[in-house]
């Protein structure tokens, strides 16, 4: 029988276990950063170049989510490590970018 252990290590060494995604950490910062409301009323659908897409799914969070913009990407940058310089909100089923 095998020990914890060795199949821990085993399990380390050969890459199963993976560092999240840019995308992964932001979506899991997310809902933390923005509170509990806005969390759910919104989600992570992209990030590149600094740039973190979001959707919502109501005009109030979209309204609070533009207007925070700059808190929210200072909490998203210091819980994530990531450089996220801007938040951009597209509002749910509109497929337009704003």
């Amino acid at each position: 029988m095998r020990s914890i252990a060795s199949i821990i290590d085993e399990i380390l060494s050969d890459g199963s276990l993976k560092e999240p995604s840019p995308i992964e950490r932001l979506g899991g910062a997310w809902a933390r950063v923005a509170g509990g409301e806005i969390g759910v009323l919104t989600k992570v659908l992209g990030f590149e170049d600094g740039f973190l897409l979001i959707e919502s799914m109501h005009p109030a969070a979209t309204f609070e989510v533009r207007s925070r913009e700059a808190e929210l990407a200072a909490g998203l940058r210091s819980e994530t490590g990531l450089s996220v310089s801007a938040i951009r909100v597209r509002s749910a089923g509109s497929g337009r970018r704003r």
